[in-house]
């Protein structure tokens, strides 16, 4: 958050931060996950032409309020192929910990 701030006029920067603040209570850790989500869907990205960060105030205003960590990570997780959604499910039955032999076991 820090590298895009410094890359832009203090209104704008203002801006931004605000959003990002409303989006995540001022969690730290939401800050950073959303943050990280607005990149990986890119919602927010560097223009090299501008030599500035970027992004659409109305989309980000379309995005859900994340209440926790876990609600974040649910969004980003339905992101990702199906088959890798289908492991994560199957994991998540196992427990917190798991080995390789396990992982191919689930996996095939």
């Amino acid at each position: 958050l820090t590298a895009v701030i410094n890359h832009l006029p203090m209104s704008r920067a203002e801006l931004l931060a605000d959003i990002i603040y409303r989006k995540t209570g001022g969690n730290a850790l939401l800050v950073n996950q959303f943050v990280e989500y607005l990149l990986d869907d890119g919602l927010l990205w560097f223009s090299f032409r501008q030599r500035c960060w970027k992004w659409d105030s109305k989309t980000l205003e379309l995005k859900g309020v994340f209440k926790n960590a876990a609600d974040l990570i649910s969004q980003k997780i339905l992101f990702l192929p199906t088959d890798i959604q289908l492991v994560l499910k199957k994991m998540a039955c196992i427990g917190s910990r798991c080995d390789t032999t396990i992982l191919h076991l689930v996996c095939n």
